[in-house]
């Protein structure tokens, strides 16, 4: 799961959106998809 971040990782623009994102709103749609 560590791994996966790879598609996560800041670009420059938008890098707090998609960390928020990777933070936020992944691991809930995870935890919902599996659980």
């Amino acid at each position: 799961m560590v791994t996966s971040h790879s598609e996560c990782s800041p670009d420059g623009i938008g890098s707090v959106a998609i960390h928020i994102y990777c933070i936020y709103v992944f691991p809930v749609v995870v935890q919902r998809f599996f659980f």
